[in-house]
């Protein structure tokens, strides 16, 4: 009896210690965004007028580049963490106002979960070297977390 309590006891610590060191690695992995957003200053912007959705890219399932019509891009924060925005080949916005992008009035619906709408915290406007370099921090964050995983 005392061997099996010991068992059940030793894997509900490993599994509790496995999911801690995963949500340290996602939380750090939203974080690099946020500590982008900071040391380059980018200036938060409240709502896109005349906002046209071209394309976009996945940083993660909280972070994403938004491409409108007027040759602008966007880093997009959403407020919580959106399932499968990370994986999903397309998405919709579900806004306020047709024409524009609010922060914390649109939000932003995976086409794999419909039933979820991931609400947009904040809008910085980005140019193309900012862009890469955001890009740049995923492949490397990407190819650091995949050299970990076979290591």
């Amino acid at each position: 009896m005392n061997k099996a309590i010991t068992i059940l006891l030793s894997i509900t610590l490993l599994v509790a210690c496995t999911a801690n060191n995963n949500g340290i690695k996602n939380s750090n992995r939203f974080q690099m965004y946020d500590d982008y957003i900071l040391e380059q200053g980018l200036n938060s912007l409240n709502k896109l007028r005349r906002f046209k959705f071209l394309n976009w890219k996945s940083l993660d399932n909280q972070h994403l580049i938004v491409s409108s019509s007027y040759r602008s891009q966007y880093l997009v924060t959403l407020q919580n963490y959106c399932v499968d925005l990370d994986t999903s080949n397309s998405i919709a916005f579900d806004q306020s106002i047709s024409n524009s992008l609010s922060a914390n009035f649109d939000s932003i619906i995976v086409a794999d979960q419909r039933n979820q709408k991931c609400r947009i915290n904040t809008i910085h406007q980005i140019d193309k070297t900012e862009e890469n370099e955001l890009l740049k921090l995923r492949k490397n964050y990407l190819k650091k977390s995949k050299t970990k995983i076979e290591g």
